[in-house]
Order: structure tokens, then C-alpha cells, then sequence
């Protein structure tokens, strides 16, 4: 799976969630979990801010 260089897809004009799960997959696997956790308490700090609860598709 370890090409010449990571390949990300173009991201989204407001698809952030997706441009950093594709920057994160190319950190180290104890770096993704990191990253992961404080990607997931920054966007519940955000939800609980706005008081509305998390879309989930």
C-alpha cells in the first residue's frame, strides 16, 4: 500500500472531517490514534458548544 507518495483525494469545500482522516492515515498508527481521539473531543467540544447533537449519516 506504501506508494512513491501519499495520494489524497481533493477535498471537499467543507468536507474538513474527510481532508484530516485522509491527512491522519498517513501518520504512524499510534499518531492516527492520537490525532484521531483529539479530532473526535474537538468535534464534540464543538457540538456541546452549538447544543445540538451530532449528525450522523
Amino acid at each position: 500500500m506504501s506508494g512513491p507518495g501519499p495520494t489524497l483525494p481533493p477535498p471537499s469545500p467543507g468536507d474538513v472531517t474527510s481532508r484530516q482522516l485522509s491527512l491522519l492515515a498517513c501518520l504512524p498508527s499510534p499518531a492516527w490514534l492520537a490525532a484521531g481521539m483529539f479530532v473526535l473531543i474537538a468535534e464534540m467540544l464543538a457540538t456541546s458548544e452549538r447544543g445540538t447533537e451530532p449528525v450522523r449519516r
